[in-house]
């Protein structure tokens, strides 16, 4: 039911990593010993170059408020850690482990990954005024209704169910009762759901369901059973202009995203995943 957008990187760490370019540059020209210019320090021989120092900082979303002069020997400390630390592990042969392989492999597909996305919405153009307000009337469960949703949901990975035995039950307890009985497998938990975060379309038809009425939803191959216990609103933000330019890029990239995969070839094991290209992006209309 609910799908996490993809997150790009916060825009204070961004910042910090700005403003610390020249002091990071000064500090270098004013010392006139090894290392200089781009090289901050030297470990066994591996260089700690100014932009190591911005993508520490950066990753740990330094505050924008932050003294950067201050952070500076704790940022470098981290880095110089990490390197000892890693340099350790490849002299055990740790770097050829198939977890250590398997886990690489995934982080540099993370960052390549984040990097396009990035390239991605920088390049979207700014919408027009009339687009923004257009979006802001098709999307209210965003801005002016937006609330937040206590939801009860059951989730059935990869079991079979016949979803028209479960039309007649009218209560999340019904269906979990129901799929108890008939040794279904699954999982209950309670969520507390934004309904920013939701399609238009799926905040109307929970709106026009009865109080605790079950919807049925795929998510990840899973089958997942939603149930809204309860309801509070969030108040409009001041600056909805701004979320709404932000949600129409975003959405913007999420269609670049649904494009590759629609046009990728994939095969997998029977019974792991459906193939098909993935939902609309959340917050969006449908």
């Amino acid at each position: 039911m609910m799908r996490n957008l993809v997150g790009m990187v916060p825009r204070p760490a961004v910042l910090v990593a700005a403003m610390l370019s020249p002091l990071l540059a000064s500090l270098a020209a004013c010392n006139h010993n090894t290392p200089s210019g781009q090289v901050m320090a030297r470990v066994n021989g591996d260089t700690i170059t100014q932009r190591d120092v911005q993508a520490e900082v950066v990753a740990a979303q330094v505050p924008a408020t932050a003294n950067l002069k201050a952070i500076l020997p704790g940022v470098m400390n981290a880095i110089v850690d990490r390197k000892i630390v890693s340099a350790e592990a490849k002299r055990i042969g740790l770097d050829s482990s198939p977890e250590y392989l398997a886990l690489s492999r995934r982080a540099d597909e993370v960052i390549l990954g984040q990097a396009l996305l990035e390239k991605w919405q920088a390049e979207q153009p700014r919408p027009s005024d009339d687009e923004i307000r257009d979006f802001i009337a098709r999307n209210p469960q965003m801005f002016g209704q937006r609330k937040l949703m206590r939801v009860d949901q059951l989730r059935l990975e990869g079991a079979s169910v016949n979803t028209r035995a479960l039309q007649p039950l009218h209560s999340i307890d019904a269906v979990a009762q129901y799929l108890t009985a008939a040794r279904v497998p699954f999982t209950r938990s309670q969520n507390v759901v934004d309904s920013a975060a939701m399609p238009a379309a799926m905040m109307r038809e929970l709106d026009a369901s009865p109080p605790g009425e079950p919807i049925a939803d795929e998510e990840g191959g899973a089958l997942v059973i939603s149930a809204v216990r309860d309801t509070r609103p969030v108040p409009e933000a001041s600056d909805s202009e701004h979320a709404a330019i932000d949600a129409m890029i975003h959405a913007k990239v999420l269609e670049k995203v649904a494009h590759l995969r629609a046009t990728s070839r994939m095969s997998f094991q029977p019974g792991v995943i459906d193939a098909k290209p993935a939902a609309s992006a959340a917050g969006t209309t449908q």
